[in-house]
């Protein structure tokens, strides 16, 4: 394995002779941050990096069945044998991982399945290329095997414990070879290292069944016939002794005894296989001293097969202040964010320094990939954490300097809000409602034009009336403002103006709270009509309408005729012939006087039978309008 300085060397002569008349294709069985950085830093276009007709890719690919068995079959190797040496590939791969196999030992598998007896062949075989198992393991694998393709095991023991019973069922897979290895169980699973590694066995034995939805294997056998194990990175140590008896809480583990206090020392152990006891790193080390390098950190992250082990372990404070640009390259927070939020325990005591929110806010602000108000919602891991990371950033997010695209970072946060305020999976308080969209978060808040309340009113006819779930908002393209029904609902709530709203939004605010003046209201009546009206009425309100076409809301009535000073008359002819709704609380004298221009208007042109108004107030206005006129 090439030291961190020796790839250095390599990738420094690579981008210095790469061009048309150099390629370079590297091999390597595993990845870590800082080699991602090395290719990034390959990319065409960057200073110093390749002449812009060489494309640098990373490939991931994996040894399947039927790419080995292409090979055997151009390689002569004989037909009789070519299933078996697959099957021991694939169930190698399963439970072991994938270094646990190669194209190489096709010709020395068939070399030993021709002998009379290859069971001490292939037990040799198998602690070569995972030496970290027990004699004890490749035994029982290799009985397994060998009763599995029907050929003798002389001198192996039965393979009726859990090793055994885990190569039966990694057949269930033999011939689609697509199910995740027991490694890739664990990385996908990292609160499953938290148990014995039987339990994790049994768990990974349960995902391959209930996958194939087959049964017919007895796992309490299994269970009852356990061996002793000894914990470790991967496939766990199995010691002779039998452990049926025994409690299932705890047990022991191996341990790497090197210096913890050395980050670069850590990753070479993570990087060799080593176990390391991360709580016993964080008791001598990280406990009292914060973790400063945020780059080897990251490079620990990526080797180690489960970043949540670490990440368990490492204070909320010191995860945070590695994710500030104060302290690390907006590049390496963002990597660090995306393995924080994939890695890291959603739950986290204390108000500021919660690493998985602040990781959020990082990749929104810093992450120069195209991200859509989805990814957003996914990374952080459904509708309660969004909502949970959006109030935090409303009153702990410091760094509010976008490094990727300002302009569209603030259109896709203003969508997230919007997503959380209009799902139904999480309810949001009134009070929750108003924080989102005040303090920090107030310049946000705008009110949609008359385009965009339309698209509103598509989306929520096309929605399925049983759920409004977060996906399902989150498909397709979300308006970043919210419709104006719930918008209204925020200036109910919201106790004072807010002096970061738009001006428009101040003014509403001011009419629904009834601190207007008619100027003021005229004014936004000739600019924007439609943040007035109501869209949503029936069908009989709606053909009413006669000068804007829609009806007054009645949330802004009282706050209209009450205003000082005298409406525009546009306005006071759509309060009487638009049907709008009069609630209880309008006074029907300030409603009429409100109007005393445009009923004049009216009477002398012969239209008051053209007066529409509408709700539990319209009665006491139509009464007060004829004594008016008759007078």
């Amino acid at each position: 394995m090439l030291s961190d300085e020796h790839k250095d060397e390599l990738f420094e002569w690579v981008r210095a002779k790469l061009g048309p008349s150099l390629r370079v294709v590297l091999i390597a069985n595993r990845i870590d941050s800082k080699d991602h950085e090395r290719l990034e830093q390959l990319q065409p276009g960057d200073v110093g990096g390749a002449c812009p007709q060489v494309k640098v890719g990373l490939i991931q690919t994996r040894l399947s069945r039927q790419r080995t068995c292409e090979v055997m079959e151009s390689r002569g190797n004989s037909e009789k044998w070519r299933e078996a040496v697959c099957d021991w590939l694939v169930g190698s791969r399963l439970i072991f991982g994938e270094e646990s196999i190669s194209l190489r030992l096709c010709d020395t598998l068939e070399g030993a399945l021709h002998k009379p007896d290859p069971g001490s062949t292939l037990v040799g075989l198998l602690l070569h290329r995972v030496p970290t198992i027990s004699r004890s393991t490749a035994s029982e694998f290799v009985s397994a095997y060998l009763q599995h393709v029907g050929l003798r095991c002389q001198g192996l023991a039965p393979a009726s414990g859990l090793v055994g019973t885990c190569f039966r069922v990694a057949m269930l897979d033999r011939k689609k070879d697509e199910m995740c290895s027991f490694v890739e169980f664990l990385e996908r699973t990292p609160r499953a290292q938290e148990a014995l590694p039987a339990v994790r066995l049994l768990a990974w034995c349960v995902y391959m069944m209930n996958a194939h939805n087959r049964w017919d294997i007895n796992l309490a056998v299994a269970w009852a016939k356990r061996r002793e194990f000894v914990d470790q990175v991967n496939f766990p140590f199995e010691l002779g002794e039998e452990s049926a008896g025994s409690q299932s809480s705890v047990g022991p583990t191996f341990s790497w005894a090197g210096d913890p206090s050395s980050l670069r020392d850590l990753v070479d152990a993570v990087k060799r296989g080593h176990s390391v006891d991360w709580s016993d790193v964080h008791r001598k080390v990280w406990a009292v001293e914060h973790i400063k390098d945020s780059e080897l950190f990251a490079q620990l992250l990526s080797s180690c097969r489960n970043p949540g082990m670490i990440l368990q372990q490492v204070l909320p404070g010191n995860l945070c202040s590695l994710l500030r640009l104060s302290n690390t390259p907006a590049p390496k927070a963002v990597q660090l964010a995306r393995i924080i939020l994939q890695h890291a325990p959603h739950s986290c005591d204390g108000a500021v320094d919660k690493p998985r929110c602040l990781a959020w806010w990082t990749i929104l602000l810093h992450d120069r990939q195209e991200l859509e108000v989805l990814d957003l919602l996914r990374l952080a891991g459904g509708p309660a954490p969004l909502l949970e990371t959006l109030l935090w950033a409303r009153d702990w997010a410091t760094d509010r300097r976008s490094t990727s695209s300002p302009q569209a970072r603030t259109r896709l946060l203003q969508q997230a809000l919007v997503l959380i305020c209009m799902q139904d999976q999480v309810p949001l308080t009134l009070p929750q409602l108003t924080l989102l969209w005040t303090g920090n978060f107030g310049r946000l808040l705008h009110a949609g034009v008359a385009a965009q309340e339309e698209a509103w009113g598509k989306k929520l006819v096309d929605a399925p009336s049983a759920s409004k779930s977060a996906e399902l908002f989150a498909q397709g393209e979300l308006p970043n403002v919210l419709p104006l029904e719930r918008f209204r609902r925020i200036l109910q709530g919201v106790a004072d103006v807010q002096e970061d709203w738009p001006l428009e939004i101040q003014a509403l605010w001011r009419i629904g709270h009834c601190r207007s003046t008619a100027r003021e209201v005229s004014a936004l009546w000739g600019a924007a009509p439609h943040l007035l009206q109501s869209r949503w009425c029936d069908e009989d309100a709606r053909s009413a309408g006669q000068s804007r076409g829609w009806p007054i809301h009645e949330y802004f009535l009282n706050g209209i005729v009450t205003s000082s000073g005298a409406l525009a008359r546009s306005l006071q002819r759509a309060l009487l012939a638009g049907g709008c709704p009069i609630p209880e609380e309008v006074p029907p004298t300030a409603f009429v006087s409100a109007c005393a221009d445009a009923l004049n208007e009216m009477r002398n042109a012969g239209q008051l039978g053209g007066v529409r108004v509408a709700g539990v107030g319209a009665e006491a206005v139509m009464r007060l309008i004829r004594e008016e006129m008759s007078a």
